[in-house]
């Protein structure tokens, strides 16, 4: 790739050499072919883990987490954390299943399925979970927590206040209202159908996160850094979202944002058929936002959107309002 920005994704290596298979390649040889296929899928490479002989990579990913503290944990497989695996013969397979787009790069022992969505331009990659390996866990958000590889599904959680990490897990049901949870490690996660009504959640890093079908009126969300979040038939009347960061994409589809206000970097976030009434613009930065398809009314700040995407239709009908933002006075 000639630039870091065209990267869509980080990717990790793995390469090993098996005792049971002749005439292998080296694992230096393995990580010059893994890294071709990763440059290939626009992954940039940011780990590489070896199994020399009398080594074991596996090992490092899965026994012994607290090697590697500033990588996820988990008690899964090593293909669970994987955005792309690369193993020890390299190659890759496209497929659609489901009407999504899979990415499968299959090795000796491992492959690695990666769901992305491609809105206006942008792809983003979805939560990686695997339902089938998941624990059952009560929702417990008060005080202290980290949960992960979990299913949580119902549960009323309303008015707790907590601080903790969710990490590769499906929240369901679940009521969050009223609650307030700072500071908060989302990765790989998906809410469904979750009430976050006049919740607070603040200092929050998400990494690969959905709100599908969440009730979130008046809630307060302050994300420092937002990669791969999206949002889809949910309600956000009233809310405020601080975003200092995005990375990749964000992107909010059929959702309703009532007298809603953004502040902070809105670049590469997607608005898709989003009803915006009354909507306070604060941007520090807009370039690649776009607002083509979603409905927009009174809304206000536009003049901070600068670098966003708009239909010509939308143009004339907000003209006044940009002339009202600019200090003009528009005669008749």
């Amino acid at each position: 790739m000639s630039s870091v920005d065209e990267y869509v994704g980080d990717a990790r290596i793995y390469t090993r050499v098996s005792k049971f298979e002749p005439n292998q390649k080296s694992t230096e040889d393995q990580e010059t072919d893994c890294h071709e296929v990763a440059r290939s899928n626009g992954r940039r490479v940011v780990k590489v883990y070896r199994e020399e002989p009398g080594t074991s990579a596996y090992q490092e990913w899965v026994r012994r987490p607290e090697s590697r503290p500033s990588e996820p944990r988990t008690s899964i497989r090593p293909v669970d954390l994987l955005d792309l695996e690369c193993a020890t013969k390299p190659s890759v397979r496209h497929c659609s299943r489901g009407g999504l787009f899979v990415s499968v790069v299959v090795g000796v022992r491992y492959c690695v399925c990666m769901e992305f969505l491609k809105v206006a331009g942008k792809s983003i990659q979805r939560p990686s979970i695997e339902e089938e390996d998941l624990a059952d866990e009560v929702a417990a958000f008060r005080g202290d927590f980290e949960l992960e590889a979990v299913r949580v599904q119902q549960g009323d959680q309303s008015g707790v206040t907590g601080e903790g990490s969710i990490s590769v897990a499906l929240v369901s049901d679940v009521d969050l209202s009223e609650s307030r949870l700072s500071p908060l490690e989302l990765s790989d996660v998906r809410f469904d159908e979750v009430n976050l009504a006049n919740a607070v959640l603040s200092d929050v890093t998400a990494r690969r996160v959905d709100f599908l079908r969440c009730q979130a009126i008046g809630l307060r969300f302050s994300v420092g850094q937002a990669s791969d979040l999206y949002a889809e038939d949910c309600r956000f009347d009233y809310a405020t979202f601080r975003i200092e960061q995005v990375k990749n994409a964000v992107v909010f589809r059929r959702c309703s944002f009532r007298e809603a206000v953004f502040v902070g970097d809105l670049s590469n976030v997607v608005f898709d058929e989003c009803e915006m009434p009354q909507v306070e613009f604060e941007a520090t930065r807009a370039s690649g936002c776009d607002l083509t398809t979603s409905r927009l009314s009174d809304v206000s700040g536009l003049l901070t959107l600068r670098g966003a995407r708009i239909e010509a239709v939308q143009a004339n009908f907000l003209g006044a309002q940009f002339a009202k933002e600019a200090g003009l006075t528009v005669a008749g």
